[in-house]
């Protein structure tokens, strides 16, 4: 199976409550696991300079990484392997590769010529299922709506919104079944929302067979006020067996005196 052609970058925090940055190669996501890459290479690189958050300093960070952005060429054009993506955690980073079999050996000279006397460790291990990537690398529910708030925020941001103008936001949510849609229009209305019925629709306008409900709350939609009302509910949703859908508001501007 040929490799995605281009790579496709999403970053993400780890954990919202500790500094950590995750970097995934999305490109890969949809064909994984690639079965012509059945082995992972870590490298690890301790960070000499913690920085403010003990997750390195900027300047240090981007110099492993363009040691590493070379390692990467030269092990896609050589050996037919892959950058899957990047942890940025406490003390150190690693970068994770998919490679052949019987060219970890390989892979991990080309890394040590990249990183030059930077101090770096790199393991290999079988991994068919691309177990680290599916586990680790790729994010999850609530990692993926952190990244799309920040896409959100950042569309208002350009329009030259107003972010602090409280305003009703609609977030809606999707369930399999009425009574599932129901227990959480009714939990959504305990916690100060207004609920009604929604309509589901497939990329091409049609209706699928998914009961939809939107739950309207006033609130400022600067990151850190919409990203919490927007967790509060996909953790509603969930528990009630359903999938959150995004959210949407007006811009300040339309609001009126």
């Amino acid at each position: 199976m040929p490799l995605p052609e281009h790579d496709q970058w999403a970053v993400f925090p780890m954990d919202e409550d500790e500094p950590s940055v995750v970097m995934t190669n999305m490109a890969l996501a949809e064909e994984a696991p690639h079965g012509d890459l059945p082995v992972a290479v870590c490298l690890r690189v301790p960070f000499q300079d913690l920085g403010e958050f003990g997750i390195g300093s900027d300047d240090e960070y981007e110099a492993i990484c363009a040691e590493e952005d070379a390692a990467s060429e030269r092990i896609r054009a050589e050996l037919g392997g892959v950058c899957a993506g990047r942890v940025r955690i406490e003390g150190h980073l690693d970068v994770w590769f998919y490679v052949p079999d019987g060219v970890a050996q390989a892979a991990a000279e080309i890394i040590g010529e990249s990183m030059g006397k930077r101090e770096h460790e790199v393991g290999a291990g079988e991994d068919p299922d691309w177990t680290v990537f599916q586990e680790t690398l790729l994010p999850d529910s609530a990692q993926m709506q952190w990244m799309l708030d920040q896409q959100l925020v950042s569309a208002f941001e350009d329009m030259g919104d107003d972010l602090s103008v409280e305003r009703p936001v609609r977030f809606f949510s999707t369930f399999g079944d009425q009574a599932s849609a129901d227990a959480f229009a009714d939990d959504a209305r305990g916690a100060g929302f207004e609920t009604e019925p929604g309509v589901v629709e497939d990329e091409d306008g049609e209706e699928v067979d998914r009961i939809g409900v939107l739950a309207t709350l006033t609130t400022a939609i600067d990151f850190d006020s919409v990203h919490a009302v927007t967790m509060a509910v996909l953790q509603l949703a969930e528990r009630h067996g359903g999938e959150f859908d995004g959210w949407e508001a007006e811009p300040a501007s339309a609001m009126g005196p």
